[in-house]
C-alpha cells in the first residue's frame, strides 16, 4: 500500500530523481539539476500527509476558484513549495524539511 512519502516520488515524475531512506527522501535530481551529494527532505510519511490535507484548502483555492478541498492540489502545492525550496538555496543548503508555510531549508 502506497503511502504520502510513495505519492510524493511518484508524483515527481521526471522532474526529479527521488529515494526514499529512513529519514525521509533523498533528491538526487530535480528539474535537470543533479545533486552529489543528495539532498535530503527530512518527512516521514504521517507528517507528509498531514501537510497535503493541511494545505487541500488553500491550494484548492489557490488553483481553482474554491469549492471543496481537493488533495491533488494539496500536492500541487507541497511540489511548488519544494521545487521553490531547491531552487533559491545556495549549494551549502543540502538539507530540507517540512515548514509552516511550505519547505524550509535547515
Amino acid at each position: 500500500m502506497s503511502d504520502a512519502i510513495d505519492v510524493l516520488i511518484e508524483r515527481t515524475g521526471s522532474d526529479g530523481r527521488l529515494e526514499r531512506t529512513n529519514s525521509g527522501v533523498l533528491i538526487h535530481e530535480w528539474d535537470g539539476e543533479t545533486f552529489n551529494p543528495p539532498l535530503v527532505l527530512h518527512v516521514t510519511a504521517d507528517e507528509l500527509a498531514t501537510t497535503i490535507r493541511d494545505n487541500a484548502a488553500e491550494a484548492t483555492v489557490a488553483w481553482t476558484s474554491g469549492g471543496k478541498p481537493q488533495e491533488k492540489y494539496g500536492w500541487y502545492m507541497l511540489i511548488t513549495h519544494l521545487d521553490e525550496a531547491i531552487t533559491v538555496r545556495d549549494e551549502t543548503q543540502n538539507d530540507l524539511a517540512l515548514g509552516p508555510a511550505g519547505i524550509i531549508l535547515l
